[in-house]
């Protein structure tokens, strides 16, 4: 077998130099990756969905530049500024490790709103609805659009008002947009992992390579069916910077379905650890599986660039990002407006 040397990563071994260490265990699915430009921390969502709803489990968690896991926090959505967004409501613990549970406010009565979705709204003349409305709105820093309801931010407490009004205008929506960016410290990691399907002259190779596929299904398309199919093995060298290769297996279906990421130097990463995420299939579940996994070096003592360069370095030796000649930031997390 002329790759037996190749493991997947819930069972791999690492190098000399590297360890390959599990965050989130193959079962589960990252759901998003997220960072924390503020405290420099990746903001995910580890979820393992049941055929029994019961045993369905979910949590977010806050990962230091090495993968070690800090904390956890029921699983919300994390808006720009840090909030995580419940359903009923919202948290801090992002912005500070505050896990408590706080309600949206009326602002008509100054009250929280217990029930969001079977509250009793007090005022249901548009006019005065509309006032009450202009003034959140202009005062906001952060404004955020949940399908019939608005939220705002203003001092750091969240305020709701709903949308059912018949008068409401159909464009309502682009005539008073989500205000999402004016307070943000939250941003996408950057996918880094190259395109495996472009051809491989095409494509930069000196951080990762597909160097062998073994095919385990496939199907050719056809008149009823035009897509062509397959899946099956991929092999994976990932080039570290003492020299070292991670030789990886990974089962893909339509492709390799990995993500690849790098917290930047100048936002305290280091330059030879590496984040990836496995998308569970739901073709070959069996053998494609989820997770989250971390590279790392076993001595934190060792040189963090080495002798390797490759076009995902967060350092790059001819383009010196502590000169300012290259924008980590926007090479590895994403922008507002993305």
């Amino acid at each position: 077998m002329k790759n037996k040397a190749y493991q997947e990563l819930h069972i791999h071994d690492g190098t000399v130099n590297y360890e390959v260490a599990a965050i989130i265990p193959k079962q589960n699915k990252a759901t998003y990756v997220q960072f924390d430009t503020v405290q420099n921390v990746i903001v995910t969502k580890s979820l393992y969905k049941s055929a029994v709803k019961e045993n369905t489990t979910y949590e977010s968690l806050k990962i230091d530049y090495l993968g070690n896991i800090l904390d956890t926090y029921e699983s919300h959505t994390p808006l720009k500024d840090g909030t995580m967004k419940g359903f009923d409501y919202y948290s801090n613990w992002i912005i500070n490790g505050d896990k408590t549970k706080h309600f949206y406010i009326d602002p008509f009565t100054d009250k929280p709103i217990k029930d969001l979705y079977d509250y009793e709204w007090p005022e249901n003349d548009y006019e005065k609805w509309f006032e009450m409305f202009q003034i959140l709105y202009d005062k906001a820093s952060y404004v955020h659009i949940d399908i019939s309801f608005y939220l705002f931010k203003i001092n750091d407490k969240w305020y709701s008002l709903r949308e059912p009004f018949e008068e409401t205008p159909k464009d309502f929506n682009k005539r008073y947009p989500a205000k999402e960016n004016q307070d943000v410290r939250i941003g996408k990691l950057r996918d880094i992992c190259p395109d495996f399907t472009v051809n491989e002259y095409n494509r930069d190779t000196s951080f990762m390579n597909v160097v062998d596929y073994e095919e385990t299904d496939s199907e050719d398309g056809g008149w009823f069916n035009p897509i062509s199919y397959s899946a099956g093995y991929y092999f994976i060298e990932l080039y570290m910077p003492m020299g070292d290769t991670i030789k990886i297996k990974r089962h893909g279906s339509m492709g390799a379905n990995l993500e690849v990421y790098k917290i930047p130097v100048t936002h305290g990463g280091r330059n030879d650890v590496v984040f990836l995420v496995q998308k569970p299939g739901k073709l070959n579940p069996e053998k494609e599986f989820g997770g989250m996994y971390v590279i790392r070096p076993r001595s934190l003592e060792q040189d963090e660039y080495g002798t390797h360069k490759s076009g995902a370095d967060s350092f790059i030796s001819q383009h010196n990002s502590r000169d300012g000649n290259i924008d980590t930031e926007a090479k590895f997390i994403g922008r507002t407006e993305d």
